[in-house]
């Protein structure tokens, strides 16, 4: 399993991927739109392989 933990503030977020040991992945991404799909496309390869 994994966790996906963010960190919303008003400029920037921040989120963590998680596994049951460590952290996997951690990003730091903007507020605008762009951000957002940024954090997406980061986080699908590693929804995908923990199926």
């Amino acid at each position: 399993m994994i966790t996906v933990g963010i960190d919303i503030t008003k400029y920037k977020h921040t989120y963590c991927i998680a596994d049951d040991l460590a952290p996997i992945y951690e990003f730091e991404f903007d507020n605008p739109r762009q951000g957002f799909y940024r954090f997406y496309k980061a986080l699908l390869p590693h929804l995908s392989s923990h199926k």
